[in-house]
């Protein structure tokens, strides 16, 4: 039996009794107001669950109570009672945000089916609503903090962005940035989240089937095309496609790519039947595209087309005030992960986190944390459980204890340069010799080189 507490608000006495009387056999909880301004009272204090109101209302008509509503409460369905010639204005309350309206004269079965189909629509809203924060959590979404301006600033456009209808968007930033949360962030924060989106990785999969993925192929298309498949741009239908790694894509596909963009259709492999699609597509890439198009490893016409609203997501060196709420982040994560009781980490540690340039970004700080948590079990995170190219800010120090400090001072940078040139000077040029010299990885290695001008050896 229902139980939902309902808010009417009508001036003529006789209906809005008559009104009270229907729901309450109907097993609902009538609230009851003769005019705007005490229903808006009643609906802030009482907070119903629906709310029915008439169009023509003293002091205040009943398009300015639904908007007041709504201000309130977005998601609290209201039903517009109307006049017979007022359905002008009840389809403006339609295009408002109310629910539906009912047509004076109705009797209680009109009444009634119309609540229904409100709380059935409430609860299929809550329940996406569930899903959606369920996804959420899934794809990672708290993982992606930070209060830094760059954050505040992506984080700003991606408002904006998923609020828009923009067909492409391209993701650039390095590897471990967040890209692929972003292009789900995105999609779940648009008017396409109740669609699908799909992803693809295009380094991961040969050029054959990458484009059996995104356009599906026909039966008997080719030796085992024994059935006809469905591909992304015909299943994501309103929704989202992402194609991470980009510049991976064959030139071959990319042409492909670009026909579906601008006229949005496309073929089955094997197929004759031109097939619409409406999807929205995300692009991402670690690599400058510029120059790739400057190459010609990439189109020219597919990159200018991809790059209409284009996105970057900072490294966490340029956010390195993000690093302190990151780490806390991750160690309640770990500790509820691994059932761990880590409080923090210690100032002498941290300040080895924050010099350290972390080629890896975010995707190498939570998998330091993580990786702390699960072999460790002490409470702080000390120095101690730091890796050594951390504990050496990407420089591992001499076996040496001490070296002496002039009392002119040193250009830290500098001392640090010439102990890479002398790395690479002892090992004839080898990278990964000269990093397991120094204590560091080789990409951390090719890092410090590119950061002090220093070249490869050809």
């Amino acid at each position: 039996m229902p139980n939902e507490k309902i808010l009417v608000i009508e001036d003529e006495h006789d209906l809005r009794w008559l009104l009270g009387e229907d729901l309450k056999r109907a097993g609902f909880q009538p609230i009851l107001a003769e005019d705007g301004e005490s229903g808006l009272d009643i609906f802030k204090n009482q907070r119903p669950d629906f709310v029915i109101t008439d169009l023509k209302l003293p002091k205040m008509d009943g398009l300015a109570v639904l908007t007041k509503l709504l201000e309130i409460d977005k998601n609290t369905p209201v039903i517009i009672m109307t006049g017979y010639g007022s359905m002008d204005a009840a389809n403006a309350a339609i295009k408002i945000g109310a629910f539906s309206y009912l047509e004076k004269p109705f009797n209680r079965q009109e009444l009634i089916f119309a609540v229904n189909k409100a709380i059935e629509s409430r609860a299929m809203r809550e329940e996406m609503d569930w899903l959606h924060e369920e996804a959420k959590k899934q794809i990672g979404y708290e993982d992606f903090v930070g209060h830094t301006p760059p954050m505040r600033e992506l984080m700003r456009l991606i408002d904006k962005v998923s609020s828009s209808e923009a067909p492409t968007i391209l993701l650039e930033g390095e590897s471990g940035t967040g890209k692929n949360f972003v292009a789900r962030m995105i999609h779940f924060k648009s008017r396409r989240a109740n669609a699908p989106f799909m992803e693809v990785n295009c380094a991961s999969l040969p050029e054959t089937l990458i484009e059996s993925e995104l356009f599906g192929y026909e039966r008997g298309a080719f030796t085992d095309a024994k059935q006809m498949k469905r591909g992304l741009f015909e299943v994501s239908k309103g929704g989202t496609v992402f194609l991470d790694e980009i510049a991976e894509m064959s030139v071959t596909t990319q042409a492909k790519l670009l026909h579906v963009i601008e006229n949005r259709v496309f073929r089955r492999i094997g197929g004759v039947e031109n097939l619409e699609t409406n999807v929205r597509v995300v692009t991402a890439t670690s690599i400058n595209l510029q120059e790739a198009v400057t190459k010609k490893k990439f189109r020219e016409d597919l990159f200018f087309r991809l790059r209409l609203i284009p996105i970057t997501i900072p490294p966490l060196r340029e956010r390195i005030e993000d690093l302190s709420i990151l780490v806390d982040h991750f160690i309640q994560k770990f500790n509820k992960d691994y059932h761990k009781n880590i409080k923090g980490i210690t100032p002498e540690a941290y300040v080895f986190l924050k010099t350290y340039p972390w080629p890896g970004n975010v995707r190498e700080l939570k998998n330091l944390v993580e990786r702390i948590a699960i072999l460790e079990n002490h409470t702080m995170i000390g120095i101690s459980h730091l890796p050594a190219e951390i504990r050496s800010g990407g420089i591992l120090q001499s076996t040496q204890p001490n070296y002496p400090i002039p009392t002119e001072g040193v250009n830290l940078e500098n001392v640090e340069k010439n102990f890479i040139t002398e790395a690479l000077r002892k090992t004839a040029g080898n990278q990964s010799r000269a990093a397991k010299l120094l204590g560091i990885t080789r990409h951390t290695l090719r890092y410090r080189m590119e950061k002090f001008g220093l070249k490869e050896e050809s």
